[in-house]
C-alpha cells in the first residue's frame, strides 16, 4: 500500500474528526473514533508488513532443505511396502543431487576458505564438508540407482555419524568461534601496507556465518542421506534417527544464529581505504589546486596609493594594485609571481630575501625563499634556476617592507570546485550503489559510484567487473551554457572552505541508491538518497529519501603546521572518527613548503568492499584521515547494512 495513500487517508479521518467534535454530534463522534483506531491498527500491520525482516539467503536454502527432507522421508515411509524401490531411489538421488549442484552450495569453496580470517582453526572442517559431498555425488548420486549402494557404500553409511556437524558447532559456538572474528575484525589496521581495505566488521560476520552455516547444511545432509538409502533398503529402520539429527542441527542452528546475531550488535559496519603508495599521488588529480597559495609581495603594491604607511599585518583582506619598481611581480621572473585574486592575511618575513623561482610550466609560485639572517623556507635542494633577489627600501621615514601573503586567485589553474549534482544507481532497473568515489574531471571533483543488481535475500549480482558497474554524474564544465555556481557546483575561496565530515546511515528497510554534496552557508555537506526495499523479493519501491546533517555547530579538525604534501608522510593515516567536525582546506605550513601546496588531499581511491565482492549498502560518509604534521585526506567511506535481524528470522 502507497504511503500516499495511506497519509491522505488519515488525513481525511483526523479532518472528519475535528469537524465533527466540534459539532457536538456524539454518534459521529463515536463513529470517527472507530475509524481513527482502525487508521492506527491498519497502519501497524502496513508497517509490519512492510519492514518483514525475511532470511539471509543461507537461512532460506537450510528451511528450503529441511522442507525437502520431510517430504521425502514420508515419501519413503509410504512406499516402506513396496517391493519396487526404484522411484523413490531415484526420488531421492535427484532431490540430493539437485541440491548439491545449487550454485549457492556448490560455488565459492575455495573463496570460502580463502576469506577465514583464522584458517587453521575451521578451514579443516570447512574442507572435509566439501569433499564428502564431492565424494557422495560422484560415487553414489551420479550412479545408477540399483547400483548406488554396493559393500562399501553399505559400510560407509553405516559408519557414518554426524561428528563433522558437531565439531563444526563446537569450534564456531563453544569455542566462540565467531567473537575471535570480530576482535580481528575491529583491529584490523594498515599497517603500512598500501591501498588496502579496512573492511567491515559486521560484513565479515556476515561473510564467515555464510561459510560456517554452509559448512554445516552440507555436513548434515551426508547423514540425513545415508539414513534414507540404508532405509529404503530396509538395512536399519533410521527414522527415529534422522528426527533426532533433525533436532540436534536446529537447536545448534539457533544457539549458532543467537551469538551471531550478537556479535553484529557491535561490531563496525564501516568500509574504508588505507592510504596509496607516494607515487600515487604525484599527479594532482587529487588535489585541491591554488585555493590559497603562499606568495612574496611588497607592501607599495598592496594598497591604491603606493603608501609605505602600514605594517604587512595590517593587510588582512586586500589586492594587488600594481607592480612597483623593483618588486618581486614586475620583475615577472615566473607567470604565477603576481596575485590577481584576493590578497589576504599577509605577515612579515625579512626586509631582503633571495627567491628561487619555481618553473615557468609548474604548479608552483616559487619552489623556496632564503632570508638575509640565513634562514629558508621550503626546500633549497629543489632549486634549479638562478635565485632572484628582493630588497626592501626607505621613503623617508618609512620602509617598503616585503610581505608573506596568501593569494586566493580563482583562474584556468586553480582546480577548486566540487559537483553538486548527484550520483544515482539505476533503481528503475532494481540496482544499489556498492561502492563510492570522488575523481576529478574537467576540475571538478564529481561522485562516482560502482552499483549492482539487488536480488532476493540479501543478495546481489556478484558480477564486478569495473567497465560495466562503474557508473559517472553527468559530466560538465563550470563554462557550459546552463551551469550554474551554487546549483550545479561549489566553489572553493578564502572565505567559503570547509567540509563537514558525517558518517550518514539509512533507517531500517533502506538501502543506499545516491549520493551528493549540498552547499549549506558556503560549506560543503554530504548527502545520501536510501530507497525503501523488500528484503524477501530484493525489490526496490519507489519511496526514497535523502538524508543529510546540517548542523553547523560543529568543532574544527586543526592541521597544524602541514606538511608540503600528505603522501610524503612514510606511515599511514589514521581516520578522526568522532562526530560533527569539519575541516578546512588551508595552505601548507610557510616554513616546510612555503604554502605552496593546498591539504587535505582528496582521496580519490573507491571505496567498497573487498574481494571485488558486492554487499549492500544502508550509509556512506566523509571522513579525515592523517596524521600530526601532515596534511592528510578528505576520503569517501561506506557503511554496510545490518543483516543481524535477518539471521535465524523464522
Amino acid at each position: 500500500m502507497p504511503k500516499q495513500f495511506l497519509f491522505s487517508y488519515k488525513t481525511f479521518v483526523s479532518s472528519c474528526y475535528r469537524n465533527f467534535l466540534l459539532s457536538n454530534n456524539k454518534v459521529m463522534v463515536k463513529i470517527v473514533l472507530t475509524f481513527v483506531l482502525f487508521t492506527t491498527i491498519f497502519e501497524r500491520v502496513l508497517t509490519q508488513n512492510s519492514q518483514d525482516a525475511g532470511n539471509v539467503y543461507i537461512d532460506v536454502i537450510t528451511q528450503r532443505f529441511l522442507d525437502l527432507e520431510s517430504v521425502l522421508w514420508k515419501e519413503i515411509e509410504q512406499n516402506a511396502y513396496r517391493e519396487d524401490k526404484t522411484p523413490i531411489l531415484q526420488r531421492v538421488h535427484t532431490e540430493f543431487l539437485k541440491f548439491y549442484s545449487r550454485p549457492f552450495i556448490a560455488a565459492e569453496t575455495a573463496t570460502d576458505r580463502v576469506n577465514i580470517f583464522n584458517q587453521t582453526l575451521i578451514e579443516s572442517q570447512i574442507f572435509d564438508a566439501e569433499r564428502t559431498v564431492t565424494i557422495v555425488k560422484n560415487h553414489i548420486l551420479q550412479r545408477e540407482v540399483d547400483r548406488s549402494l554396493d559393500r562399501n557404500v553399505i559400510g560407509t553409511a553405516r559408519s557414518y555419524d554426524a561428528s563433522l556437524l558437531d565439531n563444526i558447532y563446537h569450534i564456531a559456538v563453544e569455542r566462540d568461534y565467531f567473537a575471535l572474528i570480530k576482535e580481528m575484525g575491529n583491529t584490523q589496521n594498515c599497517s603500512n601496507q598500501y591501498g588496502i581495505t579496512i573492511a567491515s566488521t559486521s560484513d565479515i560476520l556476515m561473510q564467515q556465518y555464510e561459510i560456517v552455516a554452509k559448512a554445516r547444511l552440507k555436513a548434515y545432509s551426508i547423514p540425513q542421506l545415508y539414513s534414507m538409502l540404508l532405509t529404503v533398503y530396509n538395512i536399519g529402520n533410521k527414522i527415529d534417527e534422522a528426527s533426532v539429527l533433525r533436532k540436534r542441527f536446529t537447536d545448534q542452528s539457533k544457539m549458532l544464529q543467537k551469538r551471531v546475531r550478537e556479535l553484529m550488535g557491535s561490531a563496525k559496519r564501516d568500509i574504508w581505504k588505507c592510504d596509496m603508495a607516494a607515487d600515487f599521488y604525484d599527479e594532482n588529480d587529487n588535489q585541491i589546486t591554488h585555493l590559497l597559495d603562499g606568495y612574496i609581495d611588497n607592501e607599495v603594491n598592496l594598497n591604491n596609493d603606493d603608501d609605505c604607511t602600514q605594517t604587512c599585518s595590517d593587510y588582512k583582506v586586500t589586492k594587488n594594485f600594481g607592480c612597483f619598481e623593483g618588486t618581486y611581480c614586475e620583475k615577472q621572473v615566473q607567470p604565477l609571481a603576481r596575485c590577481r585574486g584576493t590578497v589576504v592575511d599577509c605577515q612579515f618575513i625579512d626586509w631582503d630575501l633571495e627567491v628561487c623561482p619555481s618553473a615557468s610550466n609548474s604548479e608552483r609560485r616559487f619552489e623556496s625563499l632564503e632570508y638575509a639572517s640565513g634562514k629558508t623556507i621550503g626546500n633549497p635542494n629543489l632549486c634549479h634556476i638562478p635565485k632572484t633577489k628582493i630588497n626592501s627600501w626607505w621613503r623617508w621615514f618609512v620602509r617598503c617592507s616585503n610581505c608573506f601573503c596568501f593569494c586566493d586567485e580563482p583562474s584556468e589553474k586553480s582546480d577548486r570546485y566540487f559537483s553538486l549534482q548527484p550520483a544515482l544507481s539505476d533503481t528503475n532497473q532494481n540496482k544499489v550503489i556498492t561502492g563510492i568515489a570522488l575523481r576529478k574531471i574537467n576540475r571538478i571533483f564529481f561522485w562516482g559510484i560502482t552499483q549492482a543488481t539487488l536480488l532476493n535475500n540479501g543478495q546481489l549480482n556478484q558480477t564486478r567487473y569495473y567497465y560495466n558497474s562503474w557508473k559517472k554524474t553527468k559530466e560538465f564544465y563550470i563554462t557550459d551554457k546552463d551551469v550554474v555556481d551554487g546549483v550545479d557546483y561549489h566553489t572553493l575561496s578564502w572565505q567559503n572552505r570547509s567540509i563537514f565530515l558525517d558518517t550518514l546511515v539509512a533507517p531500517p528497510g533502506y538501502v543506499l541508491t545516491g549520493i551528493r554534496f549540498n552547499s549549506v552557508n558556503g560549506n560543503l555537506v554530504l548527502s545520501i538518497r536510501v530507497t525503501r526495499f523488500d528484503f524477501k523479493s530484493g525489490r526496490l519501491f519507489d519511496s526514497f529519501e535523502w538524508i543529510s546533517n546540517n548542523n553547523e555547530n560543529r568543532q574544527p579538525i586543526e592541521l597544524v603546521r602541514p606538511a608540503e604534501s600528505s603522501d610524503k608522510s612514510k606511515s599511514q593515516s589514521i581516520p578522526y572518527t568522532s562526530e560533527n567536525r569539519y575541516v578546512q582546506f588551508q595552505p601548507t605550513d610557510i616554513e616546510k613548503d612555503g604554502g605552496q601546496t593546498t591539504v587535505p588531499f582528496i582521496d580519490v581511491q573507491l571505496a567498497e568492499p573487498p574481494n571485488e565482492r558486492p554487499t549492500l549498502l544502508s550509509g556512506a560518509g566523509i571522513y579525515f584521515k592523517g596524521e600530526s604534521g601532515f596534511g592528510g585526506f578528505v576520503a569517501p567511506k561506506v557503511v554496510t547494512y545490518d543483516f543481524a535481524q535477518h539471521i535465524g528470522y523464522s
